[in-house]
């Protein structure tokens, strides 16, 4: 019953195109419906094709055939937990790498289902968490938060763009993960553009919060 669940999974992420599930080689976990598995995994990108999942984020140059100048980074990650032991205790969040970015909510422990560190900017890191009451979002967390090895630090350059149309930013590569209500954008809003994965943009821009950062459709946005 274990494999054939761990099929259906494997079949749900190629069909979709990008990565529902965390896999740290030894657990699957699904968002979706709360399954957790042990076995082999596949990591599973939006042209289909399973590869092994790694523990690291690399760009991979401008893609070929486009026209963008921003570049595309697979995002790997590894799996953390919270340096605090206290089940009540909460983590603030930001919208982007320091405190001058709006807050992102804050996460008491005792409903983080799961943690994973996309890469590091400075002293914040960039986190996928998996949360009991909101879902599956991506946000800021200071280093001294949680409990971080070998965070790959990206340096990211930004890149002038504009919305073509309204739009509403995902806290994530894809619909699966939370909706970012408050960062709603009009068209022919002025945004910047560090990079593309699975046909999401991550973008700064500023919305009705502050400044922001948060993952557009690519289709909805062109470079200046």
């Amino acid at each position: 019953m274990k494999k054939a669940i761990s099929i259906l999974i494997s079949m749900i992420l190629i069909v979709s195109g990008i990565a529902c599930a965390f896999a740290d080689g030894s657990d699957w976990y699904c968002p979706t419906c709360g399954t957790h598995l042990s076995g082999d995994y596949s990591f599973c990108y939006n042209d289909a094709t399973p590869r092994p999942g790694n523990t690291g984020s690399s760009y991979s140059g401008n893609g070929a055939g486009t026209s963008r100048p921003w570049p595309s980074i697979a995002l790997g990650g590894t799996r953390t937990e919270p340096s605090k032991k206290d089940p009540e205790y909460r983590i603030q969040a930001f919208h982007g790498p320091n405190k001058s970015y709006s807050g992102a909510g804050a996460y008491k422990i005792k409903k983080i289902v799961a943690l994973k560190v996309l890469f590091s900017e400075g002293g914040f890191v960039y986190v996928d968490v998996q949360y009991k009451t909101v879902g599956r979002r991506c946000v800021y967390f200071q280093k001294g938060e949680l409990k971080v090895k070998d965070a790959q630090e990206l340096n990211l350059t930004p890149h002038p763009a504009t919305t073509t149309g309204s739009v509403e930013p995902q806290l994530g590569p894809g619909y699966g993960y939370a909706a970012f209500t408050e960062g709603a954008l009009a068209g022919g809003t002025s945004i910047s553009v560090f990079f593309e994965t699975d046909g999401w943009v991550f973008a700064e821009f500023n919305c009705s919060v502050g400044k922001a950062r948060g993952w557009l459709p690519e289709s909805q946005v062109r470079a200046n």
